[in-house]
């Protein structure tokens, strides 16, 4: 050097030493590397020079010396620096590595906690990013999830937790230190889900990540000291030395919980710290994590997540402050695109070689088109981890594929992980290793070996591969998934729909989440408006039953508060009211003695529920309760409401069973007439209770009826005395003011009739001998009809089958008219006679005639002999007239049903043998199957053979429009003659098949999904498909589609063998039958193909 050089050189980043406290350490940051123009000068000792910039600060002069062996003692003000290698002393350039001997901010080493929070007072910009014009900056959802911290921040009343939703990839931990910046915030705990999060989270608090970068705060702004606990803190006095090094300490409620952490630890922690941070916050109801929250009660606490809903679905307990939509972030570009790849694969051995083929030529393009991506395989256990990994080894070693979980050290994790940012490898196998939190916007593959069951982590988990950078070339992102696996259930569904685009789908699918939490937390919120209620108990976690009172008013406006008037029976009691929902909610606890013993201090703790809505609009009171009694209901509405306030009592309460079809009686109660007397009818003797009703012997007290409404199968319940409605389900209190306000419009509209109400009503009657008209349909019980197909086994005799498996068939004994059931399978067959005879000790029974004897499991219960499944469901049977039948109890269908319309029905000019009913796997083409196929070939998006037992329809065809998804079935039967004629035997079997079908409509396309995919990988298993237009991976993403979009039921009849010129009207009141039937069940038009 001579006596003055300019120069570049390279200033090392500074951290003050660590305190380490009891296996934690209090870590804080002094600033990043950096480079600086200097020119260097030399000083009387040839091996100390001095360095000069243009810099303001501590580095407008500093020294350089030779070797951390140069006295520096008269250079104890200024920042001195060492060359790491004395001979690249004397060329000092920008890559010379320097290191430190003296920081003049060691100076401030001893600074306390709150000095370094109070030296942050107006060192926060509030500076937004403007990507056009190059200025960097806090992106738009960081800004405005900022301004909605400092509006609750600024409430000195009513402090309660708050949610933030911000997307991932927008910026949430930036966010979370712009806040403890901003508000100076003096001690902070942030929660975190994980070990690998508490680390990335606490590294971004040590440094305060991109914030100066950004020019949010000024280059030497004080960094937090910040603690990761790592190791459970045993005692109170290791507690409140961190607490006094610490502003910040970073943790997992497991750490904070552990077996080596005394409540009195986490007492001292909490009672410390002044705010809560939550990370990933749909977490945050796991008891661990809500023991923690409500330590900080009257305290700042912020809930920070992309998801604003539970891995279980059920909502955070805390109101939501700001929410950035997904939309909103993929409109202003924080997301790439997500590209869905999906692989089809049914065989459990190729699953996995699949998708890590798909996934590996993915990765492949992606790099041979010059982007910079990785992959990552996502796999659920650490044994199928190893399994995979081999497996990427065997088909890509060039891609140096990498194996992290939580076994390894935490320095090999890192080890391998810095392999992978340094891209030297290009594959990871995780087991979630890398979700939640983990930043590396590289990762644009993912291959889905085994999938999240909870929603919430898979939108985390895709999440991460959306993420941009502009410091890299990065392309879309690509999910691999086997959309043929059985494990992609639930709400997941709808990610893993072929055709999707899964931009809408993640956007729709999250923020119709959160638009039902917001409705839910709108109500919520208004309660917290006046009473104590919310300080006991989450508002949000109120499951009403669907059960209401219901109240006539003729008040301008009502008096909640007019409740305190009343004095209840309980030990103590809180409430809660909303001005703005015209809602009151009551709970009060009461304790009593126990009625099995004598004791003082047993008692029986019993709390008690009650919500009332006034509802100004229609005039009426609303009230749910678990104890309308003890809660003085009647009075209380009064009060409420006004003197003029009246219970809703009488037959109009009959009114919420109107326009229901079908309705059958589940129980019923009656008070006779002139008589201080009540009954209760239940089951099949409700017929007694109904037809004294009907005849004004007895007065209808009580009913409930389930039924087919608007095409949907409902039960609905009302008290006549009470005023009271009910249905059996339950929600938020947000669902049940729905629920009710539609259960009154059904009241207080039509007349009010009890006989008329009671006349339609299907009456079981029991037979002592079999109905005469011959039986044409058979169905399964009504819980199994509920069930899903895999959860059902039947046996005949020791061989085991699926419930889809099996066909059920009816016919008869036309000399006893005894029903004949046949259940049937492509192999086995047994049938029973089942006997109707008053000498017989149940009334009737199930003699098998042929085949094996029938047992029937369900989900994991001990098998049962067929007549002890009867008893417990019976099967239905129905007949040509239109009734039905179970066991020995037989219900007649009043309806007036008329004829099926001559002209209605559609012939069509057959080409086949019309006696040849099924193509089977081979499409025979010269059958009644293959041309119906060929017909409509061209009307649908999906058409299916599901022809054999157990099946829906021969043919089972979909639509999509824009407005609607059309579920079509069509029933093929071959024709008992060459030509066609009047046979009326062509239409008993093919009518009986076409009512038993309309089960598929209430069972829901989810459902029928489910039973044609078990079906196709049984055939896929030999090769073969059922596929004769679409695919599994279209139909799946129907059914995805059908949870927001209506389907419209449609059922075919094709029967060559019916002439149209000669169909006698007998023939016509058959299928005028199946066609009332249809309707009244669907809402469906019964079509009918025929010849001419």
């Amino acid at each position: 050097m001579t006596d003055a050089n300019l120069a570049t050189l390279t200033i090392p980043t500074f951290s003050f030493p660590d305190i380490k406290l009891s296996g934690n350490k209090v870590e804080r940051f002094g600033h990043r590397q950096f480079e600086i123009n200097v020119v260097i000068t030399f000083t009387d000792d040839p091996d100390i020079v001095m360095a000069m910039s243009s810099r303001e600060g501590y580095f407008s002069t500093f020294y350089i010396v030779k070797s951390k062996c140069v006295c520096v003692a008269s250079l104890k003000d200024y920042p001195v620096l060492y060359t790491s290698k004395p001979s690249q002393f004397k060329s000092l350039v920008a890559l010379t590595e320097l290191r430190w001997l003296n920081h003049p901010l060691m100076q401030l080493e001893d600074l306390q906690p709150s000095d370094l929070a109070q030296s942050w007072q107006n060192k926060f910009m509030f500076k937004a990013e403007d990507q056009d014009a190059g200025t960097l900056g806090l992106r738009t959802p960081q800004i405005g999830a900022l301004h909605a911290i400092s509006a609750e921040f600024s409430k000195s009343s009513n402090i309660e937790p708050s949610t933030v939703v911000l997307p991932t990839g927008t910026g949430k931990t930036e966010t979370m230190l712009s806040t403890t910046i901003y508000h100076r915030c003096d001690k902070v705990l942030v929660l975190v889900p994980s070990n690998s999060l508490r680390d990335q989270v606490g590294d971004k608090f040590k440094t305060l990540g991109c914030l100066a970068e950004l020019g949010v705060i000024p280059e030497g702004i004080l960094h937090p000291a910040i603690v990761k606990i790592k190791k459970g803190i045993k005692s109170v006095e290791e507690a409140q030395k961190l607490l006094d090094k610490a502003n910040v300490l970073i943790a997992t409620p497991q750490i904070l919980n552990s077996r080596f952490a005394n409540l009195d630890v986490l007492k001292t922690i909490c009672d410390s710290c002044s705010h809560l941070f939550v990370d990933e916050a749909h977490h945050i109801s796991a008891n661990k994590w809500n023991e923690i929250k409500n330590r900080f009660l009257g305290k700042r606490v912020i809930q920070f997540t992309a998801t604003p809903f539970r891995n279980d679905t059920q909502s955070l307990g805390a109101k939501i402050i700001y929410n950035y939509t997904m939309g909103e972030a993929q409109k202003a570009g924080y997301f790439t695109n997500v590209q869905l790849e999906p692989v089809e694969e049914y065989f459990q051995d190729t699953m996995d070689k699949s998708i890590a083929e798909k996934a590996i030529k993915l990765l492949k393009q992606d790099l041979k088109s010059g982007l910079d991506h990785l992959m990552m395989a996502r796999v659920k256990t650490k044994v199928r981890a190893e399994e995979v990994f081999e497996l990427y080894l065997q088909l890509a070693p060039e891609l140096n594929p990498i194996l992290v979980h939580s076994d390894l050290s935490k320095t090999e994790q890192t080890r391998r992980l810095a392999y992978l940012r340094s891209q030297e490898a290009k594959v990871v196998i995780c087991v979630d290793m890398l979700g939640e939190g983990y930043d590396l916007p590289n990762l644009k593959i993912a291959a889905i070996h085994d999938h999240h069951k909870s929603l919430a982590i898979t939108l985390q988990f895709i999440g991460r591969f959306t993420r941009v950078s502009h410091k890299e070339k990065l392309g879309t992102a690509s999910v691999v998934v086997n959309i043929a696996d059985s494990g992609v259930e639930g709400a997941l569904q709808k990610l893993y729909a072929l055709g999707a685009d899964w931009d809408e789908v993640l956007r729709r699918l999250s923020e119709n989440q959160i638009e039902r939490e917001v409705r839910l937390q709108e109500v919520v919120d208004s309660l917290k408006g006046q009473g104590d209620l919310h300080e006991q108990l989450s508002l949000w976690n109120l499951r009403p039953s669907c059960s209401a009172m219901l109240f006539k008013t003729e008040c301008e406006n009502w008096n909640p508060d007019a409740f305190s008037d009343l004095k209840f029976t309980c030990d103590e009691m809180w409430h809660s009211v909303s001005e703005q929902e015209n809602i009151l909610v009551l709970l009060a606890v009461s304790s009593t003695a126990v009625k099995w013993g004598h004791f003082k201090d047993v008692k029986d703790i019993n709390y008690k529920i009650l919500i009332a809505h006034w509802d100004s609009e229609r005039d009426a009171l609303f009230i749910y309760s678990n104890d309308y009694k003890g809660f003085k209901v009647d009075t209380l509405a009064e009060k409420l409401c006004g003197d003029s306030t009246y219970v809703m009592s009488g037959k109009q309460i009959f009114n919420v069973l109107n326009n229901i079809e079908y309705p059958l009686v589940n129980n019923l109660g009656s008070a006779q007439n002139g008589a201080i007397s009540f009954t209760q009818f239940f089951g099949s003797n409700v017929t007694e209770g109904l037809s004294a009703v009907e005849k004004s012997a007895s007065t209808l007290s009580n009913i409930a009826a389930m039924g087919y409404e608007d095409g949907n199968k409902v039960l609905w319940g009302c008290s006549e005395r009470k005023g009271k409605v009910w249905s059996p389900k339950a929600g938020s209190i947000a669902d049940w003011l729905l629920w009710v306000k539609a259960a009154w419009d059904k009241v207080v509209s039509g007349a009010s009739d009890e006989a008329n109400i009671t006349r339609d009503f299907l009456r079981p009657q029991k037979i002592d001998t079999p109905h005469t008209h011959m039986p044409i349909s058979v169905q399964w019980g009504e819980h199994l009809q509920q069930r899903n197909e895999e959860g059902v086994r039947i046996f005949f005799g020791a061989k085991q089958l699926y419930l889809y498996e099996v066909d059920l068939k009816v016919t008869w004994d036309e000399q006893t008219c005894n029903p004949i059931v046949i259940f049937e399978s492509n192999q086995d067959s047994s049938k029973y006679k089942l006997l109707i005879d008053s000498d017989l000790s149940k009334g009737y029974e199930y003699q098998l005639i042929e085949g094996e004897p029938i047992t029937i499991q369900v989900g994991s219960a001990d098998p049962r002999e067929l007549i002890e499944e009867m008893y417990l469901d019976p099967i239905f049977i129905y007949y040509a007239d239109g009734s039905f039948s179970y066991n020995c109890y037989w219900v007649e269908v009043k309806d007036n049903i008329g004829i099926y319309d001559a002209e209605s029905l559609s012939p069509v000019e057959w080409t086949v043998d019309i006696t040849k009913e099924s193509m089977g796997a081979n499409q025979n083409v010269d059958t009644i199957q293959h041309q119906t196929w060929q017909s409509i070939e061209e009307d649908y998006d999906i058409i299916i053979n599901d022809d054999d037992s157990g099946e829906a329809a021969d043919l089972v065809a979909l639509k999509s429009l824009p407005d609607k998804i059309i579920l079509s079935l069509y029933h093929c039967k071959y024709s008992h003659g060459a030509e066609p004629g009047r046979r009326l035997s062509d239409l008993y079997e093919v009518c009986g098949q076409a009512q038993r079908s309309v089960r598929w409509k209430h069972v829901g396309l989810p459902y029928v999904y489910k039973h044609i995919k078990k079906r196709e990988a049984a055939w896929k298993a030999k090769g073969q498909s059922r596929f004769l237009k679409g695919s599994i991976a279209e139909l799946e993403s129907f059914k995805n589609r059908s949870r927001t979009t209506p389907i419209e039921f449609q059922v075919t009849i094709v029967q060559p063998g019916l002439s149209k010129k000669q169909v006698t009207e007998e023939m016509l009141k058959l299928l005028g039958t199946t066609e009332l039937f249809i309707k009244k069940t669907t809402l469906a038009e019964l079509r009918v193909w025929c010849s001419d």
